[in-house]
């Protein structure tokens, strides 16, 4: 799947159909339009450009006298390749595919996509402040420059020596899950419980007593930083009960507390997250990085809080410059981006105490997801030992958590993970989603992080399955975890791992979602202080939603105002996206909702809880989120939501699932699918945007069950005509995924079987393509 990043791609290729309709820029000649594939043509060979780009940042925009980010910088053109022949040169900003505008990098994805070895394809670039059309003529692609991840230097980090504590750890594919149904009840955690439940989790993950475990790990002169997740405070962070446990146990085991460090990346974020001295007493509590959250959002001008007088990131000395991460991936190069990340390019420094100061490290992540995998163990390492992260998210992605915990600084000092599973949160990660949320009272330990993601997981699956989210199970989404196997650094074969689970009180189940316990309450009327508002568009909305952009980008996204109101210690967060039309916003919409429970008095369709509400409105996708306030702020969400929802006008939507068949369609699944992601969340068929979806081609999609209370899938997509439906079809056909077996296939049916063994037909009738997947018989 490609994800919206601030990485450098090599455009090397481009496929080999046409789906919507070519219009040139200007006058051409007919022996300028790019040829088009018949519907009963094969599909043609793919085509090939030649240059590298990079994301366009405000600032560049602005010095080339731009109105906005439309488009990408090329950073480098290959000699002899299309690009080189057509002129085109370093600096230049791409700004259009014949009439297609490049609104982003996913943009490019999704235009390229249109072209074939052989096509004409004029591209217009801003050079010197100035338009400029040049013809490129695309070729098949050579062969050195067919498309790979980028280089890094993970080798060398393995071919370092190995200690005895070395990743996997003592206890390598070993998984140990303490659940206690007392340990969160009616959203209170219990810091008495969760204390026995670290001490039967790590006695029983050695097999031996609290001192002589504690003695299988550490000494009484070691420096023990505890790995802390803080994003999404108040619902999906690390519980501070849980770390007051583990130093618990660690002090009654004769480590000083002045030995002990709470840490992360951010130092807003700890504090946030309720991590600050009064709390915790003799303990050192260290952040990485400072980030001005203000000046990022634009709502302050001062930058003196994070840059210093001579324009270099007041952070710079808290990272090693001896110990690297190197990826080969730019990312931009303004204020904002620094602001984040500390430095510019493709090094991504370990903080020095990570490298010098500690000595061993317990990592406590929390129980979420990150699409259809998992943001836990090695993530929370992975992205949070390190600066400069931003622009590895699309091209590397999870690749770079067992990559970052090869080098000795992290694999030779992660002793302990335990992973706070007191609250999980099944869809909507990494951000925090509360509606998502529910007491699943679980803690999970072990010495093997990528054996903890692995069974993980599989828990996901299990527990989105059960609330009806849809589940892609494509082996992609756990490649990282069988490649830290294949380097030595943990055990994901589910065969070799051995779980062990504890059940203090209670049964060990999933729990039941948070959303659906409360009835609301009317609205209060407290007094709440406003802070600005800030305003996102399409070219910094990563800045905002890390990872999760390209969703709101697929569906046609046109800005987001967030406003954050405060009173005593209690916040609310209000975000108003305005997409493209109604239909985009309810796209989004039933994307977030999930199974929806209103929240009485929103004067909007709506759903959610005390903590986050979901609205939509016209082409509005709203939600208000509540942060330490507990239940108390509920009433002043729906106050304040109502405000924003009075200024939203009203717009009509025809029904857009009016073509899904009523005949055993179950009730709340229908959804709308815009671009690749959301694609590729319910199913794998091919690489990339294999449906053509974007711009007027929408799917809808629902979930069916059968005579015999099966459940399978629906997908059902209309083409501007008969001939985009077609070559559609042909190239899904001729780029099936290699984890398919081909069963049968005509000019307009394709049967196949999946690797866990179930089935699918794609069929075409006409200018609509229809989808069914997850059948248990096959078609």
């Amino acid at each position: 799947m490609t994800m919206n990043h601030t990485g450098s791609v090599l455009i090397g290729w481009m496929m080999a159909f046409t789906i919507a309709p070519w219009a040139p820029v200007g006058p051409a000649s007919a022996s300028d339009q790019p040829s088009k594939a018949s519907p009963s043509a094969p599909a043609r060979e793919k085509g090939f450009a030649g240059y590298v780009y990079r994301p366009l940042s405000p600032s560049e925009a602005r010095a080339a006298g731009l109105p906005d980010t439309d488009g990408v910088v090329v950073k480098q053109v290959l000699p002899n390749t299309p690009a080189s022949k057509a002129g085109l040169e370093e600096g230049d900003i791409l700004r259009r595919y014949d009439d297609h505008v490049i609104k982003s990098e996913s943009r490019i994805d999704e235009v390229r996509s249109l072209y074939a070895a052989g096509d004409r394809v004029r591209v217009t670039v801003v050079r010197s402040g100035k338009p400029l059309t040049l013809t490129m003529v695309l070729e098949p692609m050579p062969k050195q420059y067919s498309e790979a991840r980028p280089r890094t230097n993970v080798d060398e980090a393995l071919r370092s020596p190995r200690t005895r504590f070395s990743l996997p750890g003592l206890f390598p594919g070993r998984v140990v899950e303490i659940h206690d149904e007392r340990a969160s009840l009616k959203g209170r955690v219990s810091p008495d419980v969760v204390k026995e439940m670290v001490v039967k989790g790590i006695t029983t993950l050695t097999g031996a007593g609290p001192a002589k475990s504690f003695s299988m790990f550490f000494s009484k002169d070691d420096i023990v930083g505890i790995k802390v997740n803080p994003v999404g405070a108040g619902i999906i962070s690390t519980h501070l009960e849980v770390v007051d446990a583990i130093i618990a146990w660690l002090t009654d085991n004769g480590l000083p507390r002045k030995n002990v460090v709470i840490w992360d990346r951010f130092d807003h974020m700890l504090a946030e997250a309720g991590f600050v001295p009064g709390r915790y007493p003799g303990i050192s509590l260290e952040a990485l990085q400072t980030m001005d959250p203000d000046a990022q959002e634009g709502k302050s001008g001062n930058d003196g809080r994070w840059l210093r007088p001579d324009g270099r990131h007041a952070s710079e000395g808290n990272f090693d410059p001896d110990v690297y991460y190197f990826a080969d991936v730019e990312g931009p190069k303004d204020k904002g981006y620094l602001n984040q990340h500390v430095f510019n390019g493709k090094n991504s420094y370990f903080g020095k105490l990570v490298t010098k100061r500690l000595t061993k490290i317990i990592n406590v992540p929390v129980f979420k997801n990150v699409g259809n995998a998992v943001s836990m163990a090695t993530k929370n390492l992975g992205y949070g030992a390190i600066c400069n992260t931003n622009r590895l998210h699309g091209p590397l992605f999870l690749q770079v958590c067992p990559e970052v915990l090869a080098f000795p600084c992290i694999r030779d000092k992660l002793v302990l993970n335990i992973t706070d599973g007191i609250t999980g949160q099944y869809e909507g990660g990494p951000s925090p989603a509360a509606q998502f949320c529910w007491p699943l009272n679980t803690l999970f330990f072990g010495t093997d992080p990528f054996a903890m993601d692995m069974v993980g997981h599989t828990l996901m699956v299990e527990k989105r399955k059960s609330q009806g989210v849809r589940v892609n199970e494509h082996p992609r989404f756990t490649e990282y975890l069988r490649y830290a196997q294949k380097v030595g650094l943990g055990i994901t074969d589910v065969s070799r791992i051995v779980v062990v689970k504890k059940c203090l009180v209670g049964f060990v189940v999933q729990g039941s979602p948070l959303n659906g316990q409360e009835r609301l309450a009317s609205p209060g009327k407290a007094a709440f202080r406003r802070s600005p508002p800030v305003t996102y568009t399409a070219g910094n909305l990563d800045t905002h939603i890390d990872g999760g952009a390209v969703l709101f980008l697929e569906y046609g996204f046109d800005r987001l105002t967030v406003e954050r109101f405060s009173s005593g210690s209690g916040e609310i967060t209000l975000e108003t996206y305005r997409l493209a039309s109604p239909e985009s916003a309810l796209g989004i919409y039933l994307m977030s909702c999930g199974k929806e429970t209103v929240v009485a008095g929103v004067r909007a369709r709506n759903t959610g809880n005390a903590r986050q509400i979901t609205c939509l409105k016209g082409r509005c996708f709203v939600q208000a989120m509540g942060a330490r306030g507990g239940d108390t702020l509920l009433p002043d969400m729906v106050r304040l939501l109502n405000e924003t929802l009075d200024a939203i006008a009203p717009e009509s939507l025809e029904d857009p699932f009016v073509h899904l068949p009523r005949a055993g369609l179950i009730r709340g699944s229908e959804r709308l699918i815009r671009g690749e992601c959301g694609l590729h969340s319910l199913v794998t068929l091919a690489e990339r945007n294999y449906l053509g979806l974007g711009g007027p081609v929408t799917a809808i999609t629902g979930d069916y069950s059968d005579r015999t209370g099966a459940t399978y899938t629906r997908i059902l997509v209309d083409y501007p005509d008969d001939g985009a439906a077609a070559s559609t079809f042909l190239a899904l056909c001729s780029s099936l995924d290699p984890t398919l077996t081909m069963l049968g296939r005509s000019d307009a049916l394709l049967t196949y079987r999946s690797s866990n063994g179930r089935f699918g037909i794609v069929s075409r009738a006409g200018r609509r393509i229809e989808v069914r997947f997850d059948l248990l018989s096959r078609p």
